[in-house]
């Protein structure tokens, strides 16, 4: 063994901690990019004086890479679903509207669901469609006729009763 041999072993093994510590960091917070570097670089500084600086250090990198291979195993096996949850979004929006054509409510009457203000939602015998109003605003539970279609959004307008003042 050369003189400041414990040294040396000292630094191999804070480069390998530093390796796990920094890889560690670059997988639970993505795209950061340093770290990823800075551990890598850390990793193969700790081979490449394992290898000039120990006896028998292929059998050294040998265990390294395994004792690496075996901690990232673990780390992903233990933290995969608490990271995972918060980075992956597993919602899905799903839309079930009705299969109607625009040109379709050209003429027809409904009762409106929400507020036209704007737009807003229309009642087409049990078919909730989205429509615009003319420009004006026009009241919940207020009948309507589409009179227009334009971009294939229905325009209503608002039916005056024939007993309003």
């Amino acid at each position: 063994m050369k003189k400041g041999g414990s040294q040396v072993y000292t630094l191999i093994v804070l480069l390998i901690t530093a390796a796990i510590v920094l890889l560690s960091v670059e997988v639970f917070l993505p795209d950061f990019g340093v770290c990823g570097f800075l551990g890598i670089a850390s990793f193969v500084g700790a081979v490449l004086m394992t290898i000039l600086c120990v006896p028998f250090g292929l059998f050294f990198v040998a265990g390294e890479f395994i004792f690496f291979a075996a901690f990232c195993c673990l780390a992903y096996k233990y933290f995969k679903n608490r990271f995972q949850n918060e980075l992956v979004l597993k919602d899905t929006l799903q839309f079930s509207g009705p299969d109607i054509n625009s040109n379709e409510l050209l003429g027809k009457e409904g009762v409106a669901q929400t507020p036209l203000k704007p737009t807003g939602f229309v009642d087409f015998n049990g078919a909730i469609i989205e429509v615009s109003s003319e420009g004006s605003y026009i009241k919940e539970r207020s009948r309507v006729k589409v009179v227009d279609v334009i971009n294939s959004r229905p325009v209503a307008r608002l039916i005056k009763d024939d007993n309003s003042n």
